[in-house]
């Protein structure tokens, strides 16, 4: 989505989730740069119900179907999940696993960044079972420099081919 680049070579799709999950912004898009930032400088990511249950497994597997369907050859597939890691009801963790490790198997990379509970609420097991990789691919959503360490992850973990 870069208009600097002469050939299209990131796609970039936002799927936002709660209860349940919105696609924002399909993969397949034509927005500009400036038009995706603008989105997410907008995104409504106030809690939808009176009782705001997080259905991680949900947008799992959503983004799953999402990805299958528009994969395409030799082109690396990323993640980005920003997440109080407290997927509601704990019954539906085997599901989010399940989900992610069908990701992985399918050579996509999962990057989770912890963010605090509203309410204090914390439970490590869903941010250390979800990364691709614990040590390269969580962060710490409270972290002053978390934008950066994602970005960097990024750009190691899927690299734009050079141009001649």
């Amino acid at each position: 989505f870069d208009p600097t680049l002469k050939t299209k070579k990131v796609r970039v799709g936002i799927l936002i989730y709660g209860e349940t999950t919105k696609q924002l912004l399909a993969l397949d898009n034509k927005k500009t740069t400036n038009e995706v930032v603008n989105l997410l400088s907008n995104m409504n990511l106030k809690k939808e119900d009176k009782l705001c249950r997080t259905m991680t497994h949900l947008a799992l597997k959503e983004v799953q179907t999402i990805m299958s369907s528009t994969k395409r050859n030799n082109t690396a597939q990323l993640i980005l999940l920003i997440t109080d890691g407290l997927t509601f009801f704990r019954r539906y963790r085997n599901k989010l696993y399940k989900t992610r490790n069908e990701l992985k198997k399918d050579g996509v990379i999962l990057n989770v960044v912890s963010m605090p509970h509203k309410k204090g609420k914390f439970e490590e097991e869903e941010f250390v079972k979800l990364p691709h990789d614990i040590e390269r691919n969580y962060f710490n959503g409270s972290d002053p420099d978390v934008a950066n360490a994602v970005m960097e992850q990024i750009a190691n973990d899927a690299p734009c081919p050079k141009t001649p």
